[in-house]
């Protein structure tokens, strides 16, 4: 097919299966439309917005900070704080009453004569 040709099909085409085979194999062995095609990439390559500095220095900035915390996450974690201590509870008494050492303070406790012996003050 020659370079006359395909342009009368492309104003007259149909979307019939030939037509579209025939317009697809043209465009690669045809150098006019393979010129047509590297200048329509060209234009429209321009009309696109270059990224400014700004946005470069932020997309370069954001791509290092994400690979900063992977390889703080990979590397054991070594930057953590140490994990608390457990909690220590000391208690002494007997059935008269109770002392009670707990991280929040001392908590003394005694058993009041009106509650049964299986009731529990605090």
């Amino acid at each position: 097919m020659k370079h006359d040709e395909y342009v009368s099909i492309l104003e007259t085409a149909e979307d019939s299966p030939q037509q579209i085979e025939a317009i697809l194999a043209h465009i690669p062995a045809c150098a006019i439309c393979r010129r047509e095609h590297r200048r329509a990439d060209r234009a429209l390559a321009a009309l696109e917005p270059a990224p400014s500095l700004f946005e470069k220095l932020a997309r370069w900035g954001a791509a290092a900070a994400v690979l900063a915390v992977l390889v703080a996450g990979l590397r054991g974690g070594s930057w953590r704080a140490p994990a608390a201590a457990p909690a220590r509870y000391r208690v002494i008494g007997d059935a008269s009453g109770v002392v009670a050492y707990t991280p929040e303070g001392i908590i003394v406790g005694s058993r009041p004569t009106h509650l049964s012996g299986k009731e529990i003050s605090r």
